[in-house]
């Protein structure tokens, strides 16, 4: 066995440049803790397992999200469609309101499951039960699994992040 040579680090935002040359769907995350709800666009999203469906998410170590999700054990996670998902993204992106209010409060949310906020159009709704949290560098990466929301299923084209910008997909690739 050879040696593996030792990779050097990269400056922060050279690799958010480079890793933003890879195209993602957009969700937002909404956990509810409480009386209190939380919302936060994410990327990084990716299906793990179909048996049993589990999904990652990764959160930012102290956002306030994560840490509802942390303690409650759910979340709902909507996949946002280009035609309304863009505004939806930017708000959820930072903090909408003022600690203590609702962060949902200027978006149009339905109750799904488990009492979990989900986004009204959302092309796609599924509930999620945390199975496990491992935290890796300035992240905590959540596997959770997943149910369906069928009333929730939407139409359209999916929101897709690259870039540092939101886009929507022309055609299919031949």
């Amino acid at each position: 066995m050879s040696e593996r040579e030792e990779i050097k680090p990269i400056d922060p935002r050279l690799y958010r440049e480079l890793i933003g040359q890879f195209a993602t769907g957009v969700g937002v995350v909404t956990a509810l803790l409480g009386e209190q709800q939380y919302a936060m666009t994410a990327n990084s999203i990716t299906s793990v397992s179909l048996a049993p469906p589990l999904v990652l998410v990764s959160f930012m170590r102290d956002s306030d999200t994560g840490r509802a999700v942390h303690k409650a054990g759910r979340f709902g996670l909507s996949i946002l469609d280009s035609a309304d998902g863009r505004d939806v993204a930017r708000l959820c992106a930072g903090k909408i309101s003022a600690e203590g209010d609702n962060q949902l409060d200027a978006l149009p949310t339905h109750i799904g499951p488990h009492d979990l906020p989900l986004i009204d159009g959302a092309i796609e709704c599924l509930v999620c039960s945390v199975e496990q949290i491992h935290t890796v560098g300035d992240h905590d990466v959540v596997i959770a699994r997943t149910e369906p929301v069928p009333a929730a299923q939407g139409s359209g084209d999916p929101l897709v992040f690259f870039d540092a910008s939101f886009w929507q997909l022309a055609q299919e690739a031949t």
